[in-house]
């Protein structure tokens, strides 16, 4: 199932498992997960976006989802195709600045332009599931 409104989705969410956060791209997508707990989020190598393999143990995914237009509509797609392999319940998060909040990070980390290729999307997703994770605290 998938869900556009935050509230409906916390919802139905348990309060414990793990969450995983996609940051889909048409050449790589970027993935982070939470442990159990959801003290942690770390993010995993970005794949290719047909690649994404989703373990039984996941209680909701977040996938980002931009401003209306091309690519957000590829995103929806993605999303709906998804749905079909699992049952697992996603929300549809607003993505806004994640990208330049990790590009940031990554600067900060020392990593230049040149060398934030194959990490500055797993960073925007872990970037989305952390402000994610706040604002599931502030709800509860």
């Amino acid at each position: 199932m998938i869900f556009l409104d935050f509230k409906k989705f916390i919802d139905i969410l348990p309060l414990t498992g793990r969450i995983m956060a996609i940051d889909w791209g048409s050449k790589r997508t970027g993935v982070a997960v939470t442990d159990s707990g959801r003290e942690f989020v770390f993010p995993r190598p970005a794949v290719l976006p047909g690649d994404i393999a989703v373990e039984d143990d996941f209680m909701g995914i977040l996938i980002g989802l931009p401003a209306p237009g091309k690519t957000a509509d590829r995103i929806m797609e993605f999303a709906e195709g998804l749905t079909a392999r699992t049952d697992i319940p996603i929300l549809m998060y607003n993505e806004a600045l994640t990208s330049s909040a990790a590009e940031g990070r990554l600067h900060d980390a020392g990593i230049n332009s040149k060398n934030q290729k194959g990490r500055l999307d797993s960073v925007a997703a872990l970037v989305m599931l952390e402000e994610f994770l706040g604002r599931l605290k502030n709800e509860q």
